[in-house]
């Protein structure tokens, strides 16, 4: 659906108020940004736009960018112990300290954010030259003219280090090429949106939500269906529709929750219980 919003935006835009979109801040994905390219008139071509709207550069939202950055060093951290000694808990210490360098490089043009692409890794292996000591504790200390008794997260001095060092090197070296350092290049934001979506979508959240497509509008259609119709009716004319015969096992079962519900709705379950001697102490006073 959003990809959808940016094309309609992009489309009207100059018929509307008489401007032309050059730049977009966007989820850190790759179907909006194919989707603003040329349309060509092929049918692998996935471009929507026509010749003179097309050339738009797509910038990624910090937030998103931390989040499929951090996800590469989780997948590091599954493998076997015998290749990376990274563990979850490592790999989320990693995603912050990510978030705080994106921060602290987000105000600056794209020369200084390439001097400073390998300030994280230099970071994890105990190099602080480089970090700014708003949110590196190393740094700060230093600054103070204090003894720094932190260990690094990596000691080269081991091989299993070393080993997981160069996969994170990878992984890092993947997230600060030229065209993705010009990606963050901004100082804009789009939480505001994500908010705005939480709060239209609180009754149909995405973590409870199980489909191929989990937009707004899908998720929103979906509960107003279920809330008129119910969850039985709206599941028999599901398949009515898809011409499939529901099998007894799924009728029995949804059956089988609905009396369960019902009993425990009647007999008061799911409600705070007052302890006997609470009650005996109010009686007795």
């Amino acid at each position: 659906m959003e990809s959808e919003a940016i094309i309609r935006f992009v489309l009207k835009a100059p018929s509307k108020s008489g401007c032309y979109v050059r730049k977009v801040v966007i989820d850190d994905d790759t179907t909006t940004p194919a989707r603003l390219k040329e349309d060509k008139g092929k049918k692998k071509s996935k471009g929507r736009l026509p010749k003179h709207l097309a050339g738009i550069l797509c910038l990624a939202d910090h937030a998103h960018r931390k989040r499929t950055w951090r996800g590469r060093y989780y997948k590091i951290a599954n493998v076997s112990r015998k290749k990376s000694m990274l563990t979850n808990g490592h790999a989320k210490k990693m995603g912050i300290d990510i978030g705080h360098w994106l921060y602290q490089v987000k105000s600056k043009n794209l020369h200084e954010i390439q001097e400073l692409a390998d300030v994280p890794l230099r970071h994890w292996c105990g190099d602080h030259s480089k970090c700014d000591d708003s949110w590196c504790v190393s740094k700060k200390i230093a600054t103070e003219g204090k003894v720094d008794n932190q260990k690094p997260l990596f000691d080269m001095s081991y091989e299993l280090d070393r080993m997981t060092v160069e996969r994170v090197r990878k992984e890092q070296d993947e997230f600060t090429t030229p065209k993705r350092l010009k990606e963050i290049n901004h100082e804009f934001s789009t939480q505001l949106n994500e908010s705005l979506n939480m709060a239209i979508g609180r009754g149909a959240p995405k973590y409870k939500h199980f489909s191929r497509s989990q937009s707004i509008y899908y998720r929103i259609a979906h509960v107003i269906i279920t809330h008129n119709l119910g969850i039985a009716r709206f599941v028999h004319r599901l398949f009515n529709l898809l011409n499939i015969t529901p099998t007894t096992v799924l009728v029995s079962g949804r059956g089988s929750v609905v009396k369960q519900s019902a009993r425990k709705r009647r007999s008061g379950c799911g409600r705070k219980k007052v302890p006997t001697s609470i009650k005996t102490s109010k009686i007795s006073q």
